[in-house]
């Protein structure tokens, strides 16, 4: 999740880049411009501008005493008209605006382009905005602008380009919007704008990105958005949306983005959503949808991001996923998804990430997995799977978390695990896994957490186990596993928990404990360990739990160590303290 959020920075630092490039296009379109002075009506306006957001304190200011705001004020430009010299565009983004927009705005009666973002303007959006009818583009993002979007905006016939994202603006989404034919660009979300998504806004056609995420905007999508036949980029996410998926929504043919997460939509997702062949990223968890996953869904072939997580679908994945050659990251888990995971996941060469957690899966996993060279996340957890895991995963080189705890998986740790060596977390407790700790689990040198517990596992615990340098987290607890606890465990210096306990473990604890610096936490209890106690343990330790062992000799001051909180050495064969 964390990768969606740092792309949706990136996404939302991109539409910034663009109103900025796109105000300069609008100057652009200017085919003579002019440095004479313009029609005092639009003096008046650049000057009521720099009164009310303390001008004298701009970045860059205005020198008024020049009186010609065509010849060199910072960020005006003017266009010759009809033989007359108009102020066309007023680009102050990032300037240190400070103050509110003044109503005389409305004397630029030829202004293009209202680029005003990223400054610190409060109140009201003047309703008088409405009155500059040549505006083809107007950016106000990033202020701290109140109040509601004015219902003038619906003026602004010429309009292509609205960018009202990331104030403070309330109230609804005025029905007036149905004028802006023009509009390509429609940028409002991260405000508190509240009601429903206006029908009318079916009405701009020409649009090809609407965004009215991060608001609290209520009641349904509204059909009509199916009308929106341009549009590549929907983000409805982050809302109060109620009621279904529109089926029109299989209208929007040339959409490459699709965003409707974080809002309580219910109903099933509609098969209509097949009939997008452009779309890309598909992003609808966090919501109350249910019934199956369509089939359709597999027609997506550009398809590289599915997040269907955390709602209450049912049913099976469908193997028409096979159809899915761009996928990368395909997010399912926290939904009530049955049935076997289809061997036709082996065909998604491109997946890097595979969440399937917090489901009712069943059967094995496919050995059609090892087909998967670019995965780097598995979490498979939280199902009922059962069978062995596949000796095919070892071919899965990439892959650096996986996760296959709370199933009931047999058989034992396959040996090819140990071709992971890119592999940083392994969770595989909370199964019934049998045999040994393979020693090839040694060859994973790159391994922060290895959590095995809580299985049936058998045999010596591989003195390999040393090479795991980098290792925080050891949890072997809960097995039936035999003989001594290896000296080079010594080796692992990273060591911050080593929980052993509920084994058959047996021999002394090695001397060499005392060189895992870093270890804060020691469980050992309920085993057969026999012998003294190391004379020296990490003064790092803060938990220590030797009980119901056959440990013997003489308690020393060892249990006063500087930072332990936690000793418990009852049901020994100790004879008393030093």
């Amino acid at each position: 999740m964390k990768s969606h959020l740092l792309m949706m920075a990136v996404l939302h630092f991109w539409i910034a880049l663009v109103a900025y490039t796109l105000a300069s296009l609008a100057y652009g379109r200017c085919l003579s411009s002019c440095s004479k002075v313009p029609p005092q009506s639009e003096i008046n306006s650049l000057r009521a501008l720099y009164a009310s957001t303390t001008g004298n304190h701009w970045t860059v200011s205005w020198n008024l005493s020049t009186g010609n705001p065509c010849a060199g004020w910072h960020g005006v430009r003017c266009c010759s008209v009809k033989s007359v010299c108009h102020v066309v565009a007023v680009q102050l983004t990032a300037n240190n605006l400070v103050g509110s927009i003044p109503s005389a705005i409305d004397g630029l009666t030829a202004l293009q382009t209202l680029e005003l973002a990223n400054n610190n303007l409060h109140s009201h959006i003047p309703s008088s905005i409405g009155n500059l009818t040549a505006l083809t583009e107007l950016a106000l993002y990033l202020n701290a602008l109140t109040g509601p979007i004015p219902s003038t905006i619906g003026n602004l016939r010429s309009l292509q380009y609205l960018f009202l994202y990331s104030n403070a603006l309330r109230g609804p989404i005025p029905s007036t919007v149905e004028h802006l034919k023009a509009l390509q660009y429609l940028f409002l979300y991260a405000n508190a704008l509240t009601g429903p998504i206006p029908t009318t806004i079916g009405n701009l056609t020409a649009l090809t990105w609407l965004d009215v995420s991060s608001n609290a905007l209520t009641g349904p999508i509204p059909s009509t958005i199916g009308d929106l036949s341009s549009l590549q980029n929907l983000f409805l996410d982050s809302n109060a949306l109620t009621g279904r998926i529109p089926a029109s929504v299989g209208n929007l043919t040339a959409l490459t983005w699709l965003a409707l997460y974080s809002n309580a939509l219910t109903g099933p997702i509609p098969s209509t959503i097949g009939d997008l062949r452009s779309l890309q990223r598909l992003y609808l968890y966090d919501n109350v949808l249910t019934g199956p996953i369509p089939s359709s869904i597999g027609a997506l072939t550009a398809l590289t991001t599915l997040f269907l997580s955390s709602n209450a679908l049912t049913g099976p994945i469908p193997s028409t996923i096979r159809g899915l050659p761009s996928m990368q990251l395909m997010y399912l888990y926290a939904n009530a998804l049955t049935g076997p995971i289809p061997s036709t996941i082996g065909n998604l060469t491109a997946l890097t990430q595979l969440f399937l957690y917090s489901n009712a899966l069943t059967g094995p996993i496919p050995s059609t997995i090892e087909h998967l060279s670019a995965l780097q996340y598995l979490f498979l957890y939280a199902n009922a799977l059962t069978g062995p895991i596949p000796s095919s995963l070892g071919h899965v080189t990439t892959l650096t978390q996986l996760a296959l705890f709370a199933n009931a998986l047999t058989g034992s740790i396959p040996s090819t695990i140990g071709a992971l060596t890119a592999l940083q977390y392994l969770y595989l407790y909370a199964n019934l896994l049998t045999g040994p700790i393979p020693p090839s689990i040694g060859n994973l040198t790159a391994l922060t957490q290895l959590h095995v517990a809580t299985n049936s596992l058998t045999g010596p615990i591989p003195s390999s186990i040393g090479a795991l340098t980098s290792l925080q987290i050891l949890y072997l607890y809960g097995n039936t596993l035999t003989g001594p606890l290896p000296s080079s465990v010594g080796h692992l210096t990273s060591l911050q928990y080593l929980y052993l306990y509920a084994n058959a473990l047996t021999g002394p604890l090695p001397s060499t404990v005392a060189n895992l610096t870093s270890l804060m936490q020691l469980l050992v209890y309920g085993n057969l360990l026999t012998g003294p106690v190391p004379e020296r343990l990490p003064t790092s330790l803060q938990y220590l739990l030797i009980e119901d062992c056959l440990l013997s000799g003489v308690l020393s001051s060892v249990f006063e160590g500087p930072n332990l909180t936690s000793v418990n050495a009852e049901s020994n064969l100790f004879s008393g303290l030093a």
